[in-house]
């Protein structure tokens, strides 16, 4: 069961016998307790995501790395590499 369902579940089971404004209000507390979950696992992917790309860069002596649709030519693409530290393949 995700999240969401979880949070729909207690939406249900909490709302039964309340007035609108009530309902109203818990389902504003459910929805900013989803958003803090969201973000902190999208803080928890990119600091996994920036530790990978810092450990792949140190090992290839790169001092800068940039998002590749900023670059307009050459330049050393690390993506694979950085997938690979990232899930142990």
């Amino acid at each position: 069961m995700g999240l969401l369902d979880q949070a729909q579940d207690d939406f249900n089971a909490k709302s039964a016998k309340m007035n609108d404004q009530d309902k109203k209000a818990l389902s504003q507390q459910l929805e900013q307790g989803l958003q803090q979950k969201q973000q902190e696992l999208i803080n928890a992917i990119r600091d996994k995501v920036n530790a990978a790309v810092k450990a792949v860069a140190d090992d290839k002596g790169l001092t800068v790395v940039v998002d590749k649709s900023v670059i307009a030519y050459g330049g050393q693409d690390i993506t694979d590499d950085v997938m690979k530290k990232i899930t142990g393949k």
